[in-house]
C-alpha cells in the first residue's frame, strides 16, 4: 500500500485555471448583454437624410459598434507594415 501524498492529487495547471476563467468571463459577459438588450428593448425613430425608420435601440447600438469595430479593422489593416518590409528602409 502507498502512503498518500499531496503530489498524488489531481494537478491543477495554469491552462485549467484559464479554461475556468473564459468559462466565467463568458457566463458574465453573456448575462450583462442581456440585461443590456432588455434595457434597451424601447423603439426609437432614426432620422438620417431623408429617410426616417423605427427600430429598436439595441440595434442601433449594435450596429454602430459593429460599424466601428469593422471600421478599426481596416485601418488597422491598411496600416501594418508588411512582413519582408524593414523598418529602416523607410
Amino acid at each position: 500500500m502507498k502512503c498518500g501524498s499531496i503530489f498524488d492529487s489531481p494537478v491543477i495547471t495554469f491552462g485549467w485555471i484559464m479554461k475556468k476563467f473564459k468559462h466565467y468571463l463568458a457566463i458574465t459577459l453573456g448575462s450583462l448583454l442581456v440585461i443590456f438588450v432588455i434595457q434597451n428593448l424601447a423603439a426609437i425613430e432614426i432620422n438620417f437624410l431623408f429617410w426616417s425608420f423605427q427600430t429598436r435601440r439595441f440595434l442601433i447600438i449594435a450596429f454602430s459598434l459593429l460599424t466601428g469595430v469593422l471600421i478599426g479593422m481596416i485601418i488597422g489593416a491598411r496600416n501594418k507594415p508588411d512582413k519582408g518590409q524593414n523598418k529602416d528602409e523607410d
